[in-house]
């Protein structure tokens, strides 16, 4: 059996890795109120171009690595650096048109309370996600 190794994801993993998230939230009761009128293959096109700002020479505060077996993706882990909003990429690329927050057809009311900031808090732009491929649960990966 070969060894799991942690690289950095290239522009080539992002169609599966957009895959992988879908598969690994949409059967949560959370998933399914929050994006129950969006269509599963917007929510992935949404999610590849999320993920698409997070690889390659544009420098930014979010990473995106992959976790492998020889060739074959295993899953992902996504995570921002700490420092506050100053952290996150205040524009989009030039020339390119601001991606909207939420796929087209998100309970936008309900994604505010669970994903925006918390009143009193101060304002962090950390966070991190380890998402694997839910074919491998219980595969040794």
């Amino acid at each position: 059996m070969s060894h799991i190794t942690i690289v950095e994801a290239a522009e080539a993993d992002l169609p599966a890795l957009a895959a992988i998230e879908h598969a690994a939230f949409s059967a949560s009761l959370l998933h399914q109120r929050v994006f129950r009128n969006v269509d599963p293959q917007d929510h992935i096109a949404h999610s590849l171009e999320n993920l698409r700002g997070c690889v390659g020479e544009r420098p930014g505060a979010r990473r995106l690595m992959t976790a492998r077996r020889g060739n074959e993706l295993l899953g992902l882990a996504l995570w921002s650096a700490s420092g506050g909003d100053a952290a996150l990429p205040t524009k989009p690329l030039e020339g390119v048109p601001a991606l909207p927050k939420f796929p087209v057809g998100t309970d936008e009311v309900l994604a505010a309370q669970l994903f925006g900031p918390v009143e009193g808090k101060p304002k962090t732009a950390h966070w991190c996600e380890v998402i694997r491929d839910g074919t491998r649960q219980r595969a040794d990966a």
